[in-house]
């Protein structure tokens, strides 16, 4: 199995784990570069990011001001 997507052409990109621990805390990665936590655990980090993408997805402006704090 390749690393590409169905319609990508050409090498994939370098994609980046979006979960990561730092010290004893668990965050997520943005596309817009921001680091957004800490959550206790990885599955609170987890939860997380998919209310972070709902709320994108819902009001598209979110990720503008996301994009002026990273």
């Amino acid at each position: 199995m390749g690393n590409t997507r169905n319609g990508d052409a050409g090498a994939p990109p370098v994609r980046q784990e979006r979960f990561f621990k730092r010290g004893d805390y668990w965050y997520f990665a943005t596309r817009e570069g921001a680091a957004i936590g800490p959550y206790d655990d990885l599955e609170q980090a987890q939860a997380g990011a998919r209310h972070y993408v709902d709320q994108v997805q819902d009001t598209p402006e979110t990720a503008a001001v996301i994009r002026s704090y990273a």
